[in-house]
């Protein structure tokens, strides 16, 4: 994991929805439905006139791992 120290603050790298969809091998809707309400997952709203305000979202690294050892484990009980 990519964290640094810049002076007190702490920084990491962050991913889009499609990036981070490459990376965690799913498609980018799976991948939309998994991160879309994740509390640690960022939202950023660009707010528009007449129209509804459109959304960025912003997946840090450290979810990233989280997700990928989620999703890759041996020890997953069969549905």
């Amino acid at each position: 994991m990519t964290t640094t120290v810049d002076g007190n603050r702490l920084i990491e790298k962050n991913y889009s929805i499609a990036e981070a969809a490459e990376m965690l091998g799913l498609k980018y809707h799976m991948a939309y439905r998994l991160l879309r309400r994740h509390p640690k997952a960022l939202v950023i709203f660009e707010p528009k006139r007449f129209k509804r305000p459109k959304r960025f979202y912003r997946i840090p690294e450290s979810l990233l791992v989280e997700l990928y050892k989620m999703l890759t484990s041996v020890n997953r009980t069969p549905a």
